[in-house]
């Protein structure tokens, strides 16, 4: 598994390379057609341990880092671990997600989190392992091996999942209906810890069209369950002004100006 430690304090959200490449190989049909797995999530960053000779009162084992005001929303593990190795030493809001035990399932919390001296840099004393957090599964395809909640940390397409890009184009060059094998990361109420599981993934075809994107300044918020507010890229007001369903786009600009409402928040693949 990847570990790293990084100097990490952190996330007003602004909006949410490749691994190792160890290819375990896959199954395929035939076809030509760009892929896609369904998932809507964010990449972050699971904390494993905390270093104990720091003072990080607010976070805890088992908290998935998805942003700080540094970074913004985390899209590259790597990119998000440099900009927090800052000489200065900074106390930085972060966005995590944390288990619920009454909820039943992840929640959003924000924190605040410090970093300390570490020879020229700084850190956080924070270790843990990068991936992918599913909040969302297209009910228009079959995933029986992943559920909301899961924490994906490879595949065998693409290795440990570090950054988004890669992980996307790895994706989508895959024929309509390989299977890849993941490695999961569930988290397991009984025992209070995640479980290290492999599960199977299907790659589907793109929605050939997205009936429920509204398109016209007037049109009524994107619906819940509909495809727009599943995963879309471009908002305006709460609407889909223009809508790039899975390219992984996040930069929620309409006229030249930002507007980010939840439906941007999350990457789909």
């Amino acid at each position: 598994m990847f570990r790293a430690r990084i100097g990490i304090g952190l996330l007003a959200l602004i909006c949410l390379t490749l691994g190792v490449a160890a290819k375990l190989g896959f199954s395929q049909s035939s076809g030509s057609t760009a892929s896609r797995l369904g998932l809507k999530g964010q990449i972050g960053y699971l904390v494993t341990q905390i270093d104990p000779s720091v003072n990080q009162p607010e976070v805890r084992i088992g908290d998935i880092i998805v942003g700080t005001s540094v970074t913004g929303q985390i899209s590259s593990v790597e990119e998000f671990q440099a900009a927090l190795r800052a000489p200065k030493l900074q106390t930085i809001p972060a966005k995590l997600l944390r288990f619920d035990p009454l909820a039943g399932g992840f929640q959003d919390v924000v924190v605040t989190l410090k970093t300390f001296p570490f020879g020229q840099y700084s850190r956080s004393g924070l270790i843990g392992t990068p991936g992918y957090f599913i909040k969302e599964i297209d009910p228009t395809v079959t995933q029986p091996g992943v559920r909301v909640g899961d924490f994906i940390t490879a595949t065998s397409v693409t290795g440990q999942i570090i950054d988004m890009n890669p992980f996307q184009a790895g994706i989508k060059q895959l024929p309509i209906g390989s299977t890849i094998q993941g490695r999961i990361l569930r988290w397991n109420t009984s025992v209070v810890r995640f479980d290290d599981l492999s599960a199977t993934l299907t790659t589907y075809p793109f929605p050939a069209s997205n009936l429920h994107h509204r398109i016209s300044r007037g049109a009524p918020d994107c619906p819940a369950g509909g495809q727009c507010q599943w995963c879309c890229s471009y908002c305006n007001g709460g609407q889909c002004a223009r809508s790039q369903c899975e390219t992984g786009k996040t930069a929620c600009t309409t006229g030249g100006s930002y507007g980010c409402f939840p439906c941007c928040f999350a990457y789909c693949v």
